[in-house]
């Protein structure tokens, strides 16, 4: 209850009238309702207390499940992200890689098309050097040998060798620091200690015990001034030169090569300057350099690979060109492939029957295969020229064998048959 209420009912200053107990049970009851109506707002109050309260934390809740929805997102996004990253990484390298493989294979195609083309003709030559012995130059009439060397483009190096007087050959590998010893050596000795190892007999023993320390090498001995010493041990013979002077007969010096290459396989070659030793290593490197090559083509020619192939490698090969240029020239070729035929006679032949089908014609129009044999035969052949110059005919048997060349069906059939 309000303790107002009974302060205004028990105020001293007003009157008192009959109506003041019902005026204060009105009062009462006016209180009553309003603690009533006040307890009644409370509890209204309480209950919209709390129901803001669960609103508020059911925002909270929905701003943190959006909150976690949005976190769950981004990390998705974050993740995808990367991994996208990682793939394009990947191809990256993967290109990288492929890339850096085809350039591997690249250069070492190159390479080995490098390492092929050193050993043609033409390039091999770079590759060889002679390993010239100190010796050989301070042989007589060598001093000049350097500048001959030179003045042939010959590679060489001057070197002290374990055999003296000895000329050896090396390979330099492609790419590679090591170089190959080749498997030739020239043993350089002057004519006048060849002739007292032949007159001694030990020529072939002292050859001998060099190519047992070279082992597996292939010798060739070179004799220098060979001419000189003969013509001058004639003089000596004959009492103008010292007495002492050793002297042996041409042909016992011959002979004792002779045994020398029979016994332990050693060939010898003679020189009388340096000009001629000069062109004598430079013919050595030379085949040197396109053994390798010959030796490949070799095998593959016995190996049966290229049995059914016509060989190209002969040296009257005749060129033609596109435009045709060449076919005449081929033509006379093919004609002096006959037995006895020269140039004078394809020249005449051609000159009446340009090519083969020109020839192949006219057998045709002959009515007879007699004939066609004699056809030939007439065809006048100028030789010489001039005064002196003569007059010829092709004649009946190669007329027969030309007829018998262009039109058997025998591919066994000799020309020669009657």
């Amino acid at each position: 209850m309000s303790y107002d209420c009974v302060t205004l009912s028990s105020d001293s200053s007003r009157p008192s009238s009959p109506n003041s107990d019902h005026e204060f049970e009105l009062v009462t009851k006016k209180n009553f309702q309003n603690d009533k109506l006040s307890s009644i707002k409370q509890k209204d109050n309480l209950f919209s207390l709390s129901d803001s309260d669960s609103d508020a934390n059911l925002k909270s809740c929905d701003n943190e499940g959006s909150a976690n929805i949005f976190n769950s997102r981004s990390v998705g996004a974050v993740h995808t992200r990367t991994k996208r990253r990682k793939n394009v990484k990947l191809l990256d390298e993967e290109k990288i890689r492929k890339k850096a493989m085809k350039l591997a294979e690249k250069e070492a195609t190159q390479a080995k098309k490098k390492y092929q083309r050193s050993f043609q003709p033409g390039e091999c030559m770079k590759y060889v050097t002679a390993e010239i012995d100190e010796e050989v130059f301070k042989l007589e009439s060598m001093s000049n040998l350097k500048e001959n060397l030179l003045a042939k483009e010959q590679k060489f190096a001057i070197v002290s060798c374990d055999v003296k007087a000895t000329v050896a050959w090396s390979r330099e590998i492609m790419d590679l620091e090591d170089r190959n010893e080749e498997e030739r050596v020239m043993l350089c000795l002057s004519a006048e200690e060849v002739a007292h190892l032949a007159k001694d007999g030990t020529l072939a023993s002292h050859v001998g015990s060099i190519k047992d320390f070279l082992k597996e090498k292939f010798i060739t001995l070179v004799i220098c001034g060979i001419d000189e010493y003969f013509s001058s041990s004639k003089h000596k013979k004959k009492g103008r030169g010292s007495k002492d002077a050793s002297v042996i007969s041409r042909k016992t010096f011959d002979e004792s090569l002779i045994h020398l290459q029979l016994v332990y396989g050693v060939g010898h070659r003679m020189v009388e300057n340096s000009s001629e030793l000069a062109s004598l290593i430079f013919m050595f490197t030379k085949a040197i350099a396109e053994t390798p090559f010959k030796r490949d083509k070799q095998e593959r020619e016995g190996s049966g690979v290229l049995d059914w192939f016509a060989r190209g490698d002969s040296k009257d090969c005749v060129r033609v060109d596109s435009s045709g240029n060449g076919c005449m020239l081929l033509w006379r070729q093919q004609l002096r492939q006959f037995n006895n035929v020269g140039l004078d006679v394809a020249e005449a032949i051609a000159s009446n029957y340009p090519s083969p089908h020109a020839l192949m014609k006219a057998y045709e129009s002959c009515d007879t295969i007699a004939d066609a044999q004699k056809l030939l035969q007439n065809i006048p052949v100028r030789r010489g020229c001039g005064p002196l110059s003569s007059t010829r005919k092709v004649g009946p048997e190669l007329s027969r064998k030309i007829h018998t060349c262009f039109t058997s069906i025998n591919g066994n059939q000799f020309l020669s048959e009657t």
